[in-house]
């Protein structure tokens, strides 16, 4: 935190405990408590810049943008060098649909620090959003040819190639990133993922296991860099050695990650699902909801084809794949007070009535409507909205769900060898047993959503999708009520940006599917395999 010279540095010193329980409360999801203890501080110091900022988020959040921005701003005021501050300005920008100002605060948070990972990410997305991909790649090509001895300026830069698609460029700014830091363990990650490994990579995964097994990374690194040793030996076929090191990466995981898989609480959650929402609750609402057919809705576990099949539809020319959306998850959090309920969701949705539908999708509507009106169809691949299939479609009666399932154990095995950015929806993945219990209770939801909303949505395998291509490939653009549009058997060479793990694989497996990779791994899957009752 900065501090200007008008701020009494001895309270904000006393107040430092305080402002890091907030932070605790923040990130285990108390907003709430967490907001009163940040308030607390203001009333102390009015211009704590880290508690208005932090207080703003928390605003952000809640969906109360104009507030957000208001104390967000403050904060930058008093302390512009920041880039956090910078950082969370665009992203609430973006919710009031000031594109342009939000730009300009994400450049903001690169100037200050040009390495901050989010803040590039954000900038990306926003800048694919807004239509202009073409000076992505380029504002990091500047960066790096002014700090030509920087490996995080090439670190960048490669990142930016890599979810353009540019993966030759990628490969090329990585090893240079390398060459300059042979303890860059993001450039490793990111070599790794652009490409099939060889025999002849053999020299980059030594110096990888060497950093693996090094004091120099945290353990939370360590998992990652695992993870991608892990899928060099799976591209060179050994697959005893990938094993090992996704098992290493996958045991670290279980032991630094806060907040473990609760086989309970997880239950609990799908049979409260199941409840929720019958028949009559949603023959109750039918003729609610908006009639839009803009949302497209791409559900299903990870590594089951969600992104190769978004890859597909951006293809066509009225369609834009918005990657993974958080909105349907942030509305099942504010449902409650929607309702003006104490009860939870989805035990909340008895309550559910025409208005808030409407409001609710009207919310969701206006979310995507800054993106070009000549797309008549917008993805929203976010997988977990699995969960909430009854209530997209009490919200959007037309809307279109695609299912995108795969056989059980790949699934599986591929979601043990992922490394997720985010553990929220996927706390159940480190460990083979949980992973096979947690899919059995996915597997039980669709069946429910099968029995309720019968053919209310499509479902896709990715072993009849790789093996019908062409037919499955007109089945989908049928079923989103749009025409032929031949660049979707094109979608290979798109150049939309993929802002998650799918960037390379989505270009190769319409080539290499990974179809039956269990068999080579079928030793070490007996916990799964008794998880699964298989």
């Amino acid at each position: 935190m900065e501090l200007n010279a008008t701020i009494d540095r001895e309270e904000a010193k006393k107040l430092q405990p305080r402002l890091e329980q907030g932070i605790r409360l923040q990130r285990q999801g108390e907003l709430g408590k967490a907001a009163q203890i940040y308030q607390e501080i203001l009333n102390r110091i009015p211009d704590h810049p880290d508690a208005l900022h932090l207080l703003g988020t928390i605003m952000y959040k809640c969906s109360n943008y104009a507030i957000a921005a208001s104390m967000i701003k403050k904060a930058i005021n008093i302390a512009p060098k920041v880039p956090q501050y910078h950082n969370s300005m665009g992203k609430v920008l973006v919710k009031l649909g000031q594109h342009d100002q939000s730009i300009k605060y994400y450049e903001n948070a690169l100037d200050i620090d040009p390495d901050y990972i989010d803040a590039q990410d954000n900038l990306l997305l926003l800048m694919r959003w807004s239509n202009k991909p073409e000076g992505i790649v380029e504002r990091f090509k500047k960066y790096a040819d002014s700090n030509n001895n920087n490996p995080l300026a090439y670190l960048s830069l490669a990142i930016a190639c890599q979810r353009q698609g540019r993966f030759d460029e990628a490969v090329l700014n990585f090893e240079k990133s390398i060459s300059h830091d042979q303890n860059c363990f993001q450039a490793y990650i990111g070599y790794t993922s652009c490409k099939k490994i060889t025999e002849e990579d053999k020299n980059l995964i030594y110096r990888m296991m060497k950093l693996a097994n090094s004091d120099f990374l945290s353990d939370s690194n360590r998992s990652k860099l695992l993870f991608s040793i892990g899928k060099a030996y799976d591209d060179i076929g050994d697959f005893d050695t990938a094993f090992i090191n996704y098992d290493k990466a996958n045991k670290i995981r279980r032991t630094t990650f806060d907040g473990s898989f609760n086989r309970a609480d997880s239950s609990l959650y799908f049979a409260r699902l199941k409840s929720a929402f019958t028949k009559e609750i949603i023959d109750r609402a039918n003729g609610a909801g908006n009639d839009s057919i803009r949302p497209v809705f791409i559900t299903g576990l990870s590594r089951t084809g969600k992104t190769l099949i978004e890859q597909v539809l951006a293809k066509h020319g009225k369609v834009f794949g918005a990657g993974e959306l958080s909105y349907i998850q942030d509305i099942t959090k504010t449902l409650p007070s929607h309702l003006q309920t104490s009860r939870s969701y989805p035990r909340c949705i008895s309550r559910i009535n025409n208005d808030v539908l409407h409001k609710l999708a009207d919310k969701y509507l206006g979310l995507i409507d800054n993106i070009p009106p000549e797309y008549t169809r917008v993805i929203d691949s976010m997988g977990a909205n699995f969960l909430h299939i009854g209530l997209i479609n009490m919200m959007f009666r037309k809307a279109k769900i695609i299912h995108c399932y795969r056989n059980a154990l790949d699934t599986c095995l591929l979601l043990y060898f992922t490394d997720f950015d985010t553990y929220k929806f996927h706390r159940y993945a480190f460990d083979l047993s949980d992973i096979g219990f947690y899919y059995q209770q996915y597997n039980d939801l669709m069946e429910h959503w099968r029995n309720i909303l019968p053919n209310k949505f499509l479902e896709i395998s990715y072993e009849d999708h790789m093996a019908k291509q062409t037919s499955m490939l007109k089945c989908l653009i049928d079923y989103c009520g749009l025409d032929w549009d031949l660049n979707c058997s094109k979608f290979c060479n798109t150049e939309q940006l993929i802002m998650n793990s799918g960037f390379w694989q989505v270009r190769q497996e319409i080539y290499q599917p990974s179809i039956d990779k269990w068999k080579n791994y079928e030793k070490y899957l007996q916990p799964l395999k008794d998880a699964l009752q298989i």
